[in-house]
C-alpha cells in the first residue's frame, strides 16, 4: 500500500487516475477533482474531502471512516465502502 497519509492535496486535479490501495488517512483532498478516480481498497479515515468532486469514482472497499465529505459531489459508484 502507497502511503501519503497527512499529504496535503487542496485543490489537486486528479480526475482518471488510479488510486487503489493507497492510504491518504488524515490527508486533505479539499475541493480536489476525483471525477472517474479508481479507489477500490483506499483509506479515507480522517481525510478532509470538503468540497471535493467524486462524480463517477469507484471506491468499493474504500474506507472513509470520520472523513469529513461535506459538500463533496459523490454521484457515482460506492458500492462496498465502509
Amino acid at each position: 500500500m502507497v502511503d501519503l497519509c497527512g499529504v496535503n492535496l487542496n485543490g489537486a486535479e486528479l480526475t482518471g487516475t488510479h488510486l487503489n490501495n493507497v492510504n491518504l488517512s488524515y490527508a486533505n483532498l479539499s475541493n480536489a477533482s476525483l471525477k472517474s478516480v479508481k479507489l477500490l481498497g483506499a483509506n479515507f479515515e480522517g481525510a478532509n474531502l470538503s468540497n471535493a468532486r467524486l462524480d463517477g469514482a469507484e471506491a468499493e472497499y474504500a474506507n472513509f471512516k470520520a472523513a469529513n465529505l461535506s459538500h463533496a459531489n459523490l454521484s457515482g459508484s460506492f458500492q462496498g465502502v465502509d
